[in-house]
């Protein structure tokens, strides 16, 4: 009776308490707190291994992997199909031939190598041999590509078939590196190669029992090796990436509820974070399948997902707008797409006025938007279920309790001086609700899993630390990006700070550009920036305001100009725009003005000076005026 006498005491109470959480988490968020911090327990497990494991790297996260799921599936790649355990053996007999030619613990060997399930045994080869790999963008041409092979202390370079010619030009300047091939015989007259194919490889052993003794004394917060990353001082950067962080990227899926059971479809080059680090080191975590294409292609690519029944896709901003507007071009991939199983999409940049178009149109439960830098110590989580239509557009989403775990703030910054703002007490100052700050995260130099490494070059790593933040000795990572976040505890990307754009999901550094065009006889000065072009949201076209003679703009001298770009450049990082300026401004500490040309971007009714573009049908440099700003705009002409 007594109990019947108090349930309306204890109604009232959970009423009164369930009210009192609703107040409490209209201003902390703990509700959504909790639901992803339940996901980060698993990332936080891998996490935890960078601080309290020795003797234990990639190498045995991938033979623990192996000895839970030897016959699952590990990759499939053009109607290829190994399990974890035909990448085990195919890897162990690289690392036996490597080991014969002198590599050891603590070498570095640089991998230029398109996507391909061998790109993956390379550098598992290293790693189980103690070594570390330098994962270089196979794009990078010319200066770029020595700088980058260089810049790790690579004692060798692995490549083949698909990038020999472009090694070939640079021979003469890696003179005292090994040249590793895999494959029979090169197209070009190397003239040392050390040649390696499947036929060789079946007189080495397919057991790797002997590899461990050989990484004694390595831990995950040594260094698995390099993935380089474009800044403002021009050429790629070598960032050093630790055991525990490349295999963190991989946690992004195990987030995601990914497991032996799922496919993974990744169309990302592998070189970098995304697709080497979130695609493929996350189905060494979770057991699933990685479904790998050698590049994206909006024809191929609901074929590929549909017919490998992936569950997962991975996506980068750019890739979404494309699959969006693919799919309105060419309504007859409906029932197609209708037929996928996919249940995530994991990914960053997805632009908020795709969102919809991406996550409804194309039929996706979840929708993982993450916000981090490579080489940096944090990162930002959205998990967008489709049901949220407020989390749309957000890089990520922190309460009171997710901010203690990440420890990331957003502190005021001057974009004239492009300096973080700091009060009378010398402190910086936190951004309010609505205003764009410079994004950081803490950096904990007594936890490898939060620490910033840096880069092998100290002084651009001394440039994204930030010291005296809010007491002082205290350090933090500069992102070196603009977000601001809104009183709900979402976070949203506002822009890049400094001079590097992105454009086709790379950052183009400006100074690399400068330097070749820069070459080119009669150019004085060449001033590199990013452009937005009509009718593209994603990323800025790359501009370069020149001061050079009039008969620099003669078609002769303009085609000329092109070679030279297409030659040096990435295709991502070739000019689109020229425009020719009878002076260069410079400020008064003698840089380039920007802030005025970035602002009149490639809009005929700012400029005046005269401008030209690389037409995309013609590929040549022509005149650009109203017509084509326009024609641009209606889609009637592209880049």
């Amino acid at each position: 009776m007594a109990l019947v006498k108090a349930a309306p005491y204890v109604a009232g109470a959970a009423i009164a308490g369930g009210i009192g959480f609703k107040i409490v988490d209209s201003k902390t968020h703990i509700g959504a707190d909790l639901k992803n911090l339940g996901r980060l327990v698993k990332g936080l497990k891998v996490l935890k291994l960078g601080k309290y494991q020795g003797d234990y790297t990639v190498a045995d996260v991938w033979a623990d992997s192996c000895s839970k799921w030897a016959n699952n599936t590990f990759v499939i790649f053009e109607h290829r199909r190994l399990t974890f355990n035909d990448m085990d053996m195919f890897s162990n007999q690289l690392a036996h031939w490597i080991l014969g030619k002198g590599i050891k613990k603590g070498d570095v060997v640089a991998l230029v190598m398109e996507n391909k399930p061998e790109f993956i045994g390379w550098w598992l080869a290293l790693t189980k041999i103690g070594a570390q790999c330098g994962m270089v963008n196979y794009n990078v041409k010319a200066k770029g590509l020595v700088h980058c092979i260089k810049a790790a202390g690579s004692k060798a370079v692995i490549f083949d078939t698909d990038t020999e010619e472009n090694m070939f030009d640079v021979e003469a300047d890696l003179e005292g590196l090994q040249f590793f091939y895999w494959g029979k015989d090169s197209k070009k007259p190397f003239k040392a190669l050390s040649a390696v194919d499947h036929d060789q490889l079946l007189s080495f052993p397919r057991d790797g029992s002997s590899f461990h003794a050989l990484r004694k004394g390595l831990k995950m917060s040594d260094n698995f090796g390099f993935i380089y990353t474009s800044g403002t001082t021009g050429l790629p950067k070598a960032a050093n990436i630790m055991h525990v962080k490349f295999i963190s990227m991989g946690s992004l899926p195990l987030m995601s509820g990914l497991g032996p059971t799922d496919r993974l479809y990744t169309c990302l080059p592998i070189f970098h974070s995304a697709g080497g680090g979130i695609g493929v080191a996350g189905c060494i975590l979770t057991g699933a399948a990685l479904v790998l294409s050698k590049k994206f292609s909006n024809s191929r690519f609901w074929h590929e997902v549909v017919n490998y029944e992936c569950t997962a896709i991975q996506y980068i901003g750019e890739l979404g707008r494309y699959l969006v507007n693919y799919h309105k071009e060419h309504p007859e991939l409906t029932p197609l797409i209708r037929k996928h199983k996919v249940n995530v999409a994991i990914g960053n940049g997805l632009r908020p006025e795709v969102w919809d178009d991406f996550q409804d149109g194309l039929g996706i439960p979840l929708v993982v938007e993450f916000y981090g830098a490579t080489e940096g110590n944090g990162i930002l989580l959205n998990f967008c279920e489709r049901a949220n239509k407020a989390a749309r557009g957000a890089v990520g989403r922190m309460g009171s309790l997710m901010k203690v775990v990440i420890k990331a703030k957003i502190v005021k910054f001057d974009v004239e001086t492009e300096e973080c703002v700091r009060g009378p007490d010398g402190f910086c100052i936190n951004t309010a609700p609505g205003e764009a700050g410079e994004l950081i995260f803490f950096n904990d130099v007594t936890d490898p899993s939060k620490h910033f490494k840096g880069y092998t070059d100290p002084k651009a790593t001394a440039k994204k630390i930030l010291s005296d933040v809010f007491t002082k000795g205290d350090s933090w990572f500069r992102t070196g990006d603009l977000l601001s976040t809104d009183s709900e505890g979402y976070y949203y990307f506002v822009d890049r700070i400094g001079d590097t754009f992105r454009w086709k999901g790379e950052n183009c550094s400006t100074m690399e550009v400068s330097e070749v065009v820069s070459t080119f006889p009669g150019v004085t000065e060449a001033n590199v920036y990013g452009v937005k072009v009509p009718g593209i949201e994603d990323g800025r076209a790359c501009m370069v305001a020149v001061s050079a003679p009039e008969d620099m703009q003669s078609p002769e001298n303009l085609e000329k100009l092109q070679k030279l770009c297409q030659k040096e450049l990435p295709s991502y990082a070739q000019p689109l725009f020229l425009r020719f300026l009878p002076e260069m401004e410079i400020t008064g500490t003698f840089k380039h003005q920007k802030v005025q040309l970035r602002d009149h971007g490639c809009d005929p009714s700012k400029v005046s000076d005269k401008m030209f573009w690389l037409n995309g049908a013609s590929k040549k440099y022509e005149p650009f005026g109203a017509d084509q700003y326009q024609q641009l705009g209606n889609g009637k002409s592209k880049l």
